[in-house]
């Protein structure tokens, strides 16, 4: 069970990172303030949604520091996932390739992007482990149900004001993508 537990949580993890650049958008029967009859998700949401299960289910059976550690060696893979798309995305493209600069703009996020993730990731994933404890603490180890929705709730809304913050800041203006 643990390593099918890692295995899940790396796995969404870096399916989110590959995944974040495409905007989903869903007719709903209803309008919403800002997007109207559409739901609009990031392409990742699903498969980031997914980290935050499995690591509620790896803090509860394995404890605290092994959920701490499930988060931080996440982090690393995620780096690594980076390097190695970085990396190939700087290597020569053979003349069969598919090409350079559409696999560029499907894989390469945007450093700041990227780093708005990386860092909402760190920070909310922490939260998330330290609410759960604290969580099952204050319950007595009762109300499972509390501890994955208190924690992953609180977390999910930390993660979206520090990406949305670091992702978007410095992010070039509309005018001035055009003038160039």
């Amino acid at each position: 069970m643990q390593v099918a537990l890692i295995a899940l949580f790396v796995t969404a993890l870096v399916t989110a990172q590959l995944t974040a650049t495409k905007i989903l958008g869903f007719s709903i029967p209803f309008s919403l303030p800002v997007t109207g009859d559409t739901l609009i998700l990031p392409g990742a949401s699903l498969a980031y949604a997914l980290t935050f299960l499995a690591s509620d289910c790896y803090a509860e059976l394995y404890g605290r520091r092994a959920a701490h550690v499930l988060v931080n060696i996440g982090f690393a893979m995620n780096l690594v996932l980076l390097g190695l798309v970085w990396g190939t995305i700087a290597a020569p493209a053979a003349t069969s390739s598919v090409d350079p600069a559409a696999f560029a703009t499907v894989l390469g996020a945007s450093t700041n992007v990227v780093l708005g993730s990386l860092l909402a990731y760190v920070v909310s994933q922490n939260w998330d482990v330290f609410v759960f404890h604290q969580l099952r603490d204050y319950t007595e180890g009762r109300a499972l149900w509390l501890r994955n929705v208190g924690s992953t709730a609180t977390s999910q809304a930390l993660d979206t004001v520090i990406f949305v913050s670091a992702g978007t800041t410095s992010q070039p203006s509309p005018r001035a993508s055009c003038s160039r």
